[in-house]
């Protein structure tokens, strides 16, 4: 059994979304599942959470208007769909299903996502991170085709399966579509895995 859990990778809110949709899973499993990959190489992931403080940082700068929970939120959405996990399931095994992928670029990281926030936000953003959540939202890719990255996503879940019952698969959204060809959920889904999204 698979547990999908589709994130827009850029979502502001989607931290703490993710979490709420992982402790429901928790209180309806009432166990650990025996892995939950994650779409990030570890090395990848580790340079982007280096990057919150600075983040926090430009952010605060950016709109000082903020609440220090504003700020702490959107520091925290970096790389978060690679971590969040691990505050309801610390003794899972997490699975990096972009291990070995090339590096894209980190090193500007946290100013791309600044300057994505900016652009959607303006000059003011106190009280209003729902509105450009649902911004970022609205700006995600189009359902397309799976491609190779898919392909090499399921077998690494198929492998896992092989040595666990059930896992949790925290992904940008457009591979779970399973109405979409060659999308990681419907590659698992045509090779009789069990699937349903969280």
């Amino acid at each position: 059994m698979i547990y999908l859990a589709p994130v827009n990778h850029f979502d502001p809110l989607g931290r703490q979304d993710l979490i709420d949709r992982l402790r429901q899973l928790h209180a309806l499993l009432k166990t650990t599942p025996g892995f939950v990959a994650v779409e990030y190489d570890p090395d990848h992931h580790d340079r982007i959470v280096r990057q919150r403080p600075f983040f926090r940082e430009m952010v605060a700068r950016q709109w000082p208007d903020l609440s220090p929970l504003e700020v702490d939120t959107l520091a925290q959405s970096l790389g978060y769909d690679g971590d969040a996990h691990r505050d309801v399931f610390p003794e899972a095994n997490t699975i990096w299903l972009d291990r070995g992928r090339l590096s894209p670029r980190l090193e500007c990281y946290a100013e791309d996502r600044l300057d994505m926030y900016r652009s959607h936000a303006g000059t003011h953003l106190a009280g209003q991170i729902p509105k450009l959540s649902l911004s970022i939202q609205k700006i995600a890719e189009r359902a397309e085709p799976g491609n190779e990255r898919d392909r090499c996503f399921a077998e690494a879940i198929l492998s896992q399966l092989a040595c666990a019952s059930a896992g949790v698969v925290i992904v940008g959204a457009n591979h779970t579509n399973e109405d979409v060809p060659d999308t990681m959920a419907a590659i698992l889904r045509d090779r009789n895995v069990e699937i349903s999204q969280i």
